[in-house]
């Protein structure tokens, strides 16, 4: 999620809600309304993603970063020669990374996205023509089978989910429920845990309260979260989300360290300067 902060910071936008938090959210169908279910205690801040509060503070749902996460997301598929045959997308925002997968993977039959956020999946259903019958979306948890049955039998190839844990009150809980979902999994992290992120305390404020982020990770403690979850980390890779886009003055001149550095040390340019997410690829942990 995210928002145009006054300042650069280390966050990264994500176009996605916590669509599948299950300590946060009453599982919600296409096929039945639980507009009136009340929120679980303590979580009021998750009312922003159903009730417009975002929608209105992000009207575009973060779709002009599509693009770039798509690619990176590709990278590491061709990198690891992963030719999905069905593919998901868990708290797909407004749906658009989840079209570009479909249509870079043609032969992948079904490209299902979930999404909580009613907003969201409104945005979703003007993308599922643009592919046809093997795009679909669902207003739905996706360990939350509806009554006719299985969306899909057995495991998806590929499951994509970005940006979407750092929201979730619990994501112990959220991560370890998608175990049994898929055979491969690629994650998009923002490294909102930087040098520049502590000195700056405003900025985290910010973030947790435009960008909704309750949690806030380093390369190192997402991929302990991943580990201690029962994933196995095969790969990850920065993707430079403060480098990417039109940038105010402000914010390019911001990018110039943050270049410099990640030429001579990467990882100590993410760890001070921000400006990252992380791709991480995983798979459930076999005994």
């Amino acid at each position: 999620m995210t928002a145009t902060l006054s300042a650069p910071t280390d966050s990264t936008p994500s176009d996605a809600t916590p669509s599948d938090a299950t300590s946060t959210h009453a599982p919600l169908s296409g096929s039945r309304d639980m507009s009136d279910a009340p929120p679980a205690a303590g979580n009021a801040l998750d009312t922003r993603y159903s009730d417009g509060d975002y929608l209105e503070a992000n009207p575009t749902f973060h779709v002009e970063r599509a693009a770039f996460k798509t690619d990176h997301i590709l990278r590491m598929c061709r990198k690891h020669q992963l030719a999905p045959s069905s593919l998901v997308d868990v708290g797909c925002g407004a749906g658009e990374v989840t079209r570009l997968l479909a249509e870079a993977f043609p032969a992948a039959n079904p490209v299902h996205g979930f999404e909580l956020s009613p907003q969201g999946i409104a945005m979703c259903r003007e993308r599922e023509a643009a592919v046809g019958e093997r795009l679909q979306f669902f207003h739905d948890r996706v360990d939350n089978p509806p009554p006719e049955g299985p969306r899909h039998e057995g495991r998806y190839d590929l499951l994509v989910s970005c940006d979407v844990f750092e929201h979730v009150e619990d994501p112990f809980a959220f991560l370890r429920s998608l175990l049994p979902v898929a055979r491969d999994y690629l994650f998009h992290i923002p490294l909102d845990m930087t040098a520049q992120m502590v000195v700056r305390g405003g900025a985290m404020r910010r973030v947790r309260n435009k960008l909704g982020h309750l949690h806030y990770f380093s390369k190192e403690t997402a991929l302990a979260l991943l580990e201690d979850c029962g994933y196995e980390v095969v790969d990850d890779a920065y993707t430079p989300a403060a480098l990417h886009g039109p940038r105010n003055l402000r914010q390019r001149l911001a990018k110039l360290p943050r270049q410099l550095a990640s030429a001579v040390a990467p990882d100590l340019s993410v760890r001070l300067f921000g400006g990252y997410s992380m791709l991480a690829y995983v798979r459930p942990v076999t005994s």
